[in-house]
């Protein structure tokens, strides 16, 4: 959301009809994608789309559609996708499936959807 709405110069609202609203969660990312900085993944960018869930952190990328178990990629090897490694990174896998699942009951999705 915070993309759309920088990218529309949209101003976010705190409140609607009498009821607060919760802030807006995470940074835009229309300065990487007009090519004016360079994402640096610096923070984990946690989503949750349609029943699938991933987070970004550094060259992982943790992802798991619908109730399958976690699947995890090197971005920087593997751009597409294709090669698993959560059996040679188990680790890795709690770390960031941790910080997706904090990041969830922070924003008030169930996490175990």
């Amino acid at each position: 959301m915070a993309t759309l709405t920088d990218a529309g110069r949209a101003v976010y609202p705190y409140q609607y009809n009498g009821y607060d609203i919760l802030p807006m969660e995470g940074k835009s990312l229309r300065p990487y994608l007009k090519g004016w900085e360079t994402p640096l993944h610096n923070e984990p960018i946690c989503w949750k789309h349609e029943h699938n869930a991933a987070v970004r952190h550094g060259k992982w990328k943790l992802v798991r559609l619908k109730k399958n178990k976690w699947e995890l990629y090197d971005m920087e090897k593997d751009r597409t996708e294709t090669r698993d490694l959560s059996g040679d990174y188990p680790e890795i896998v709690r770390q960031l499936g941790e910080v997706w699942r904090n990041w969830a009951q922070r924003v008030g999705y169930d996490p175990d959807f």
